[in-house]
């Protein structure tokens, strides 16, 4: 008979893995029959769990969409990047966000789940909502405290953070965002990105930099 805390610690270990189950079949339904045509039911049957555990896990259809795009973005930009950690060179930090950046807004889930909001949220205004909130708005976050962090450090000279983050990541996107999200460019090499990202680092700092200042 097992013991009723090795019970809970096993309970504890196999929660990840269902809400995993759970992502993994909304995302499928949500692509397959659109955000607003999935049913709470469907994702949990999807998923091989009662309804209980789905709502145990998320208690709305919405706050299971901003999960997901949550957890897309902290997997690929990193939920707590500090701007220690990016260093205090303009180039090679903006270069590196930008490199994470375009690696999460080109791959196939995050271009299919922008479509799927563009699709919807018109009759779904709160759709739109949670997924800016989710993504959006916190990449636009971390980009901004790293400009902050750069100013303070004297290596930019930017004074509005928000707007010039804002600029930065307008830049990266340009005609490559578009012709994938368009499907018109089904493949994006990690050397394009590379170069996307430097390139608008670059001209970034060159617009930023204090007088003076090499970089």
């Amino acid at each position: 008979m097992t013991a009723p805390n090795a019970q809970n610690r096993q309970k504890t270990k196999a929660s990840p893995s269902k809400r995993a189950l759970i992502q993994d079949a909304a995302r499928r339904l949500f692509m397959e029959q659109g955000y607003a045509a999935t049913s709470m039911d469907a994702i949990a049957a999807g998923a091989g769990v009662s309804k209980a555990t789905l709502y145990a896990h998320f208690k709305s259809k919405q706050a299971l969409f901003e999960s997901m795009i949550q957890e897309r973005c902290r997997a690929n930009m990193g939920e707590n990047v500090l701007p220690a950690q990016l260093g205090d060179d303009p180039l090679e930090g903006l270069t590196a966000l930008g490199r994470q950046f375009l690696g999460m807004l080109l791959t196939p889930d995050a271009l299919a789940a922008f479509r799927l909001v563009l699709a919807e949220t018109q009759r779904l205004p709160e759709l739109g909502e949670a997924f800016y909130r989710s993504g959006p708005a916190r990449t636009m976050e971390l980009v901004t405290t790293y400009i902050d962090h750069l100013n303070q450090a004297g290596r930019l000279k930017a004074a509005d953070p928000a707007l010039a983050a804002d600029l930065f990541l307008a830049q990266l996107k340009g005609k490559l965002y578009l012709k994938c999200l368009l499907g018109l460019q089904t493949e994006v090499s990690a050397q394009d990105i590379e170069r996307h990202a430097r390139v608008a680092a670059s001209a970034f700092v060159l617009s930023f930099a204090p007088p003076g200042l090499n970089k």
